[in-house]
């Protein structure tokens, strides 16, 4: 079974569990249940300050934790400036209903989510340098020795071919033809491009900025989907939720331009961007798709890009044309 393929959010830990599991770790206080995938994730107030409450799916690995919570430590090591969560406690924990399940408290980062504040080239320039410079700090944070098939994982997406027949036929058609795409033009060329270990899921709703000030970015979150892929696949998940809405399109060059003036883009890397950036919006229109028929009381949250990713692609390769050429 790929990893996260047929996990689905937990629903079985009420608040009083949550308080218990904090207080196992040191932290007394009042939890409130926060939107999330499929872990349970809870803003825990304690002695005046917040911090964040993660208590994974009960199928979750012990080690693949360790690799997300390994690389938050790696990154507070080696770019302390980048505003990312601090692991302040992690153990695996029993609950009573029977399951073990890995538990853990980082810091909360304050700020308003970035889908409530999008803005212009400067806010994009913004995001562009700080990638760049998450990208460059976790280069040389060893992989593991099998590295997360994550279901999310844009140079893996062939392997979301078969949830194409769980959802509706017009999306999977649509969807169906950019994976046919990246199959014939954009694998081949992945492996002679750079990999490394990437966050990969750097969308609006995991990156808070401050509201008086919408181009200062205050936080990083969600290091879930971590793996080790191209590092463009980073750069592509970022700039797929850009190209959603025409006005924030246009500020995609000085996106571009900020992340290459960090970390240089080959012409490889250009070469495969666009192609990456479709195939990951193809990726949200089946995921969240299929996920959302399976767990329908979850379906606000999962759907929540799907329209905009829909509309790109009925759009065509058109709307990329001229947007990766040398800045």
């Amino acid at each position: 079974m790929m990893h996260h393929i047929f996990m689905t959010r937990e629903m079985t830990l009420t608040p009083q569990m949550a308080k218990d599991a904090a207080a196992r770790l040191g932290l007394d206080g009042a939890v409130e249940l926060l939107a999330s995938e499929r872990d349970l994730t809870w803003r825990l107030v304690s002695g005046g300050r917040a911090f964040v409450l993660k208590i994974c799916h009960a199928e979750e690995a012990p080690w693949v934790v360790e690799f997300q919570l390994g690389a938050l430590r790696h990154l507070a090591a080696r770019a302390p400036a980048l505003p990312v969560p601090r692991v302040l406690a992690h153990a695996r924990l029993g609950y009573e209903d029977g399951g073990e399940r890995e538990t853990y408290v980082l810091s909360w980062l304050d700020g308003a989510l970035l889908s409530h504040h999008r803005d212009g080239a400067a806010q994009a320039a913004a995001m562009g340098a700080m990638m760049a410079r998450m990208c460059l700090a976790l280069e040389d944070l060893p992989p593991p020795p099998a590295p997360p098939a994550q279901l999310w994982d844009v140079a893996r997406a062939l392997q979301i071919r078969p949830m194409l027949a769980g959802i509706e036929p017009g999306p999977a058609r649509l969807a169906g033809a950019v994976l046919d795409e990246f199959e014939a033009r954009v694998m081949p060329r992945l492996g002679t491009l750079p990999r490394q270990v990437i966050h990969n899921d750097c969308n609006p709703h995991n990156v808070f900025v401050d509201p008086a000030d919408p181009a200062r970015i205050t936080g990083i979150i969600d290091f879930g989907d971590l793996t080790v892929a191209p590092r463009m696949c980073d750069l592509a998940v970022g700039l797929s939720y850009q190209m959603q809405t025409p006005e924030l399109r246009a500020t995609i060059p000085a996106w571009l331009a900020a992340y290459g003036a960090v970390a240089p883009l080959s012409a490889g890397e250009r070469a495969v961007l666009a192609g990456l950036i479709r195939t990951r919006m193809a990726m949200t229109v089946v995921i969240s798709s299929w996920r959302a028929a399976r767990a329908p009381e979850n379906a606000a949250y999962l759907l929540r890009y799907r329209a905009g990713a829909m509309a790109c692609l009925e759009a065509g390769e058109g709307i990329f044309e001229g947007m990766f050429g040398d800045e």
